[in-house]
């Protein structure tokens, strides 16, 4: 019979503690890729991650775990949130610019 290849993986992830997708991707199978799954520290985790990537600037894993994190609305609701402090700031600079 053959053994779990869990242990590898964890393995695998504790000599790469760097490697934020197979961190992301652990947790993924963790939860059988069912966001209401995820425990508090599984979230915490989540986030962790998150906040690593946009770090790194690795804009791919970070869109993917956020689509993940906050379901198909979650993009659209942020895309309107940037777009919502684009036109802030653009708005408080033209008046900064007025003002000099």
């Amino acid at each position: 019979m053959l053994s779990h290849p869990a242990p590898l993986c964890d393995e695998r992830v504790q000599r790469e503690a760097g490697n934020l997708a197979a961190r992301f991707y652990r947790l993924l199978a963790g939860t059988g890729g069912n966001r209401e799954g995820l425990n508090y520290a599984q979230e915490s985790e989540l986030f962790s991650i998150m906040e690593e990537a946009g770090t790194r600037q690795d804009f791919a894993l970070f869109n993917r775990m956020q689509k993940f994190a906050l379901g198909p609305a979650g993009g659209k609701a942020m895309r309107r949130m940037r777009d919502t402090l684009k036109s802030r700031s653009m708005s408080s600079t033209r008046r900064t610019r007025r003002n000099c």
